[in-house]
């Protein structure tokens, strides 16, 4: 007989000493057996078995020995009380190291809470413990496990058996993308870490620890290893009383993490990108980057972390990447201003005496110079998601250092920041692409480096900065105009072939004539290039390119580099030839303003690669298009990221949501599910867009932005960074911008009350109102406002008085 306590089931001890508890709305549904041991040996999500035959189970490691609640253990005691079921009495572990535990289970209005209370005697160090251990079916049980670092476990990189990945986090939110089955296991508040195992069974585990303080690598500063489970170093646990509490809940995973109505692409294979490859780059708390822990780096030389923040649209990831610029802020960047451009697990190519004990150094490629630009474009561009001004202020003046750093290195003065070395002699390398021999004068790096100036111009304004805003404007304009001349006047464009070339050397020579993508897609989408004629070119010869050889993205470069460039790199091979997906962002913004077509074509190949081979590789062949190289990127998600940022435009601002879209007549129809700074949007992007949110919209042709709040709507006009139409009322309103110039602003709006009109930024003087073709004279005072009030559904027209 079951018996039904407050929403909670229990269903009645029987002879073999088994409860069953079921959650209110029966989306959990576990068993506990508590002959002889205590454990869950049945967990049913939405009806479907998760565990194995070793179920959940406490335990604990000590001597090279585990001591687990699994078996051997006297029977503990069951109560049910006040809607809760409690099992006490729970003893286990070695002799004079005895563990005792009380779980208890307690309903919730969705799912179930599970408090484990465990006592430790004192002096008691631990090889590992489990506050529980989770047994998990098979390989095949989840996809993985999102956690609250933003990253994720991916149980397709569990390649080995033994293969361990650890991390700190409260959080593990399974699920199973063919099935939509969804398992969150939340600890809020605690301490935790966790470590997912695939066993040699080819069972999953995680195994939750709750130390009471930050668990430390077992060897360097690894968190993966393919062959081994002790991931962490023995602890020595706190004397007496630990409690860790969990909120278990069964969910439809589709449902809760879909993306949207995403019309004329793979919608599943988007959110799935940016679920598994798209997180792979964070490791643990404070570590972020687009590499990932399965090989154990983290490049600062990359500056597309926030634009993958942005795509991802957790707000754990980024929380976490605005804590791992903090801590690149605090331990990566010299006195000098200098940012050491890596982080690994170990040594690996480190520069000698330049890996330090928080796993930062200069790698021995060379002086990667982008480092310093990727480091303040990260930094904005998360200041822009997060929104948090305390943050930036905070970072501002490492952002200077860095950004001062680069720029102090122009010796004759053109604006062009040179490297390390004048000469490709040297056999050195200056930026991401690391075995290309790039020296003085880089393309490369100076095209970042202008992205990071009008960045920072801006926020150096909004900081009341004006001295540092005006430095930085008139910096970035010099450079502008030195790396657009013609490489006879000492610029990087060649008009012969009508592209831009990699680097210039000390002796003026140029080097990287060839195309290189990465450059000329940068110039491009950073607005170095606003020559339509030249952006022509440069695509339209890459379009040929890429369809003579049918290629499904794009490469590093489309004629190769010279041996004596590379350091005998022989082409098409590595970074001379082959196709690093971190750069389809790039070339989807390239191409989205003039050819949309073109970019969301490489969209849908990139989509269509994923659901064959996970994009689980470093690169793709320039020969044969296969997947290879022992690393994993993260920044294979770049394609992904390019849709939401470059195609349906979305573009957060630190105090507004931008949308500049441009779609194609295959995507219309398209709304967009989407997060920012803890409100849901629905963005249906186009020729008119329109943002909704808590029953507030804005609709507008082209581009625009908006700031939506409880009682409140503000439009801005283009990427105006100040509102050029707040809408203020009682239950929300909607509206849409018919036409707004200098000469009219016509709108029309639609509220269930009164709805109150500001207008700002008008030239003082009289205006002719007409509302619902009622007219009326207004004027506008020193401070550019028009206030007016509309009520029900009304058209509204403001014109200057003629």
């Amino acid at each position: 007989m079951d018996i039904f306590l407050g929403g909670l089931a229990v269903i009645g001890m029987s002879r073999l000493k088994t409860e069953t508890i079921v959650d209110s709305r029966h989306g959990l549904e576990l068993r506990l057996n508590l002959d002889g041991r205590c454990v869950i040996d049945s967990l049913k999500v939405r009806g479907q078995e998760v565990l194995s035959s070793k179920g959940i189970a406490g335990g604990i490691k000590i001597g090279g020995a585990w001591y687990t609640t699994q078996s051997g253990i006297s029977s503990p005691t069951l109560k049910t009380e006040g809607g809760q079921t409690v099992v006490s009495g729970i003893r286990f572990g070695k002799d004079r190291a005895e563990i005792e535990e009380t779980w208890t289970f307690t309903p919730k209005m969705e799912g179930l809470e599970w408090t484990i209370d465990r006592r430790y005697p004192p002096g008691v160090t631990a090889d590992d413990t489990a506050c529980p251990m989770w047994s998990f079916a098979s390989m095949s049980t989840w996809t993985g496990a999102l956690l609250s670092t933003g990253g994720v476990a991916w149980c397709k990189l569990f390649d080995a058996k033994n293969a361990s990945y650890a991390m700190h986090s409260d959080t593990a939110t399974f699920w199973n993308a063919s099935t939509g089955v969804g398992l969150e296991i939340r600890a809020p508040g605690s301490d935790l870490a966790m470590r997912f195992s695939r066993q040699p069974d080819d069972t999953v585990t995680l195994a939750c620890e709750n130390a009471g303080s930050a668990l430390v690598p077992s060897q360097g500063l690894y968190r993966f290893h393919r062959d081994r489970q002790d991931v962490w170093k023995p602890v020595e646990l706190p004397d007496g009383h630990l409690r860790t509490t969990y909120i278990l809940r069964g969910f439809d995973y589709r449902k809760e993490f879909g993306r949207g109505e995403l019309k004329g692409i793979d919608g599943d294979a988007v959110r799935e990108i940016m679920n598994t490859i798209g997180r792979i780059g964070v490791i643990d708390d404070k570590i972020v980057g687009s590499n990932g822990w399965y090989s154990g780096y983290a490049c600062l030389h990359e500056p597309w972390f926030a634009l993958m923040a942005g795509a991802v649209d957790d707000p754990a990831y980024t929380r976490n990447l605005a804590r791992s610029l903090d801590y690149q802020r605090d331990n990566a960047i010299q006195l000098d201003g200098m940012v050491k451009s890596r982080w690994a697990y170990f040594t690996g190519d480190s520069q000698p005496g330049t890996y330090d004990a928080n796993g930062f150094y200069e790698c021995q490629w060379g002086r990667l110079m982008d480092t310093q630009t990727s480091y303040a474009i990260n930094v904005a561009e998360t200041f822009d998601l997060n929104g948090d001004l305390n943050w930036i202020r905070g970072q501002k003046e490492a952002c200077e250092k860095a950004l001062a750093y680069l720029m102090k290195r122009d010796t004759n003065g053109n604006g062009l920041a040179e490297m390390a070395v004048d000469s490709h002699g040297a056999r050195k390398s200056s930026d991401w692409l690391d075995v290309i021999c790039a020296s003085y004068e880089n393309a490369f790096v100076n095209a970042q480096l202008y992205r990071a100036l009008d960045l920072w111009k801006d926020i150096e304004s909004l900081l009341g900065d004006r001295v540092k805003a005006a430095e930085f404007r008139a910096a970035a304009a010099k450079l502008k105009a030195n790396f657009n001349k013609a490489i006879d006047s000492g610029g990087f464009w060649d008009p012969a072939h009508r592209w831009y070339v990699y680097w210039r050397e000390k002796d003026g020579s140029v080097y990287g004539d060839n195309l290189t993508l990465p450059v000329n897609f940068m110039a491009i989408a950073y607005g170095l290039c606003d020559d339509p004629a030249r952006r022509k070119a440069i695509l339209d010869q890459t379009e040929a390119k890429m369809n003579e050889e049918k290629l499904f993205c794009w490469p590093v470069n489309i004629y190769p580099f010279t041996p004596d460039e590379t350091g005998n790199q022989p082409f098409p091979t590595y970074e001379n030839g082959d196709i690093f997906l971190a750069w389809a962002e790039t070339g989807i913004r390239a191409y989205a303003k003039d050819e949309p077509e073109v970019a969301v074509k490489y969209l849908r190949n990139v989509l269509d690669r994923y659901n064959r081979d996970g994009l689980a590789f470093q690169r793709y062949l320039r020969k044969d298009q296969a997947g290879a190289g022992d690393d994993i990127l993260a920044n294979n998600c770049s394609a992904v990221v390019g849709l939401f940022r470059d195609i349906y435009g979305i573009q957060p601002k630190y105090n507004r949501l931008y949308v500049d879209p441009h779609m194609t007549a295959a995507l219309a129809g398209t709304s967009v599910k989407y997060r920012l700074r803890g409100r849901d949007y629905t963005i249906r992007p186009g020729a008119w867009s329109r943002v909704e949110s808590g029953g507030w919209s804005v609709e507008a042709s082209g581009d625009f932005a908006v700031a939506i709040h409880e009682k409140s709507a503000d439009y801005f006009l283009g990427d105006s960074a100040t509102p050029s139409l707040s809408l203020t009322a009682a239950k929300p309103a909607q509206a849409r911008i018919e036409e707004w110039s200098a000469s009219k602003r016509r709108l029309s709006v639609h509220g269930l009350g009164a709805v109150a009109l500001t207008f700002h930024g008008m030239k003082p003087g009289p205006y002719r109102v007409l509302v619902d073709g009622r007219s009326r004279t207004a004027r506008v005072g020193a401070d550019g406002r028009l206030r007016l009030t509309a009520s029900g559904e009304m058209a509204v027209e403001v014109r200057p008085e003629s």
